[in-house]
């Protein structure tokens, strides 16, 4: 059995790179592609056009798969290491420190009950009744619709199914979830989420619902978004982002390979706090991960990781950012900088 691979985050060569942070996003597709599996003929064709577009490309994915390979065997879990050696008697100092640790284990107590009650009760119940499909954390669902449509749920997500007479329609509730469109059905397909409206037109896509932001990523084709400020076009490697106002989309370049890449059980990080990272970890974790710091939050990761193991990508990014992770019990861990000797 081949071992499970996760990637992080800090250069390991003291050279500064000659490209920018386009072509990291860039490399990082391509690596996600190429452990997908064999490229198709015209992926190889756009891999090759891509290197001889710019020398710095090929530094680029280089750099990438080093960081792929290097990055194998770290993650070993702590247990190998062997159990810490017991005190052999607990003195007035040991008596002193106990105390000490009383009220932060009442706290650590708290902060998980309050968890178990609160942050793990998801969907929400409303979400829950009106759902006709949904997932829990840390599971993906393939979800056939009408006229040879497909819709994917990453973790968390929730979705409505509304046909009639004249539309194909879906209400994307909360989460994530990926479009390809089928046209065996002559009535238009559209998605709602909130006051957004995404009209199809020929297209592969994916809507993130997140409180009242929402965020559409063309892979290819183009669908027309709608929200009460005005409408916006958007094409196969754009995305657009809307909060529940009256702006117009915003429209953007992306890496919509990489925005996908959980479709095929990666996440793809390029440059990204920590805190961001850590945020995305905590979608596919069935407990819950806290980072304490604001040093630690700050610090960049770039990488891939696998979405069915988030406490592996943790223990990767504990060895390689220096951090420490203590595991409080319910599923809590508590993320932050080593203590200064």
């Amino acid at each position: 059995m081949r071992a499970r691979r996760h990637r992080l985050a800090e250069p390991a060569m003291p050279q500064q790179p000659t490209y920018n942070a386009n072509a990291r996003q860039q490399a990082a597709g391509w690596v996600v592609r190429l452990d997908a599996g064999s490229l198709s003929d015209a992926e190889r064709l756009a891999l090759q056009a891509w290197l001889d577009e710019n020398p710095a490309h090929a530094e680029a994915l280089e750099r990438a798969q080093a960081t792929w390979r290097e990055l194998d065997m770290v993650g070993a879990p702590r247990a190998a290491a062997g159990p810490r050696p017991r005190a052999a008697h607990a003195g007035p100092r040991g008596q002193q420190q106990k105390r000490r640790y009383r009220p932060a284990l009442a706290a650590a107590c708290v902060a998980a009950l309050l968890i178990a009650l609160g942050v793990w009760q998801y969907p929400r119940a409303d979400i829950a009744l009106r759902a006709d499909a949904r997932t829990a954390t840390g599971e993906t669902q393939s979800l056939a619709l009408a006229g040879g449509s497909a819709a994917q749920l990453d973790t968390g997500s929730a979705l409505r199914i509304g046909d009639d007479a004249a539309w194909r329609d879906v209400q994307v509730l909360t989460g994530t979830v990926s479009f390809n469109v089928g046209h065996n059905d002559p009535r238009p397909f559209r998605v709602h989420a909130g006051q957004v409206v995404v009209t199809d037109i020929g297209t592969t896509f994916q809507l993130k619902r997140d409180g009242n932001t929402t965020q559409v990523v063309v892979a290819s084709g183009l669908v027309e978004l709608a929200a009460p400020g005005g409408k916006a076009l958007v094409h196969a490697g754009e995305s657009a982002t809307l909060v529940d106002d009256d702006r117009i989309p915003t429209v953007a370049a992306v890496d919509a390979d990489a925005a996908m890449a959980w479709t095929r059980g990666r996440l793809v990080f390029v440059d990204r706090p920590l805190s961001d990272v850590v945020a995305e970890l905590n979608r596919y974790y069935s407990g819950r991960i806290v980072l304490l710091g604001d040093g630690a939050a700050s610090r960049r990761v770039s990488g891939v990781f696998r979405t069915n193991d988030p406490l592996a990508a943790l223990r990767v990014i504990e060895a390689n950012l220096g951090l420490r992770a203590t595991h409080l019990g319910l599923g809590l861990v508590i993320l932050r900088g080593r203590a200064q000797k």
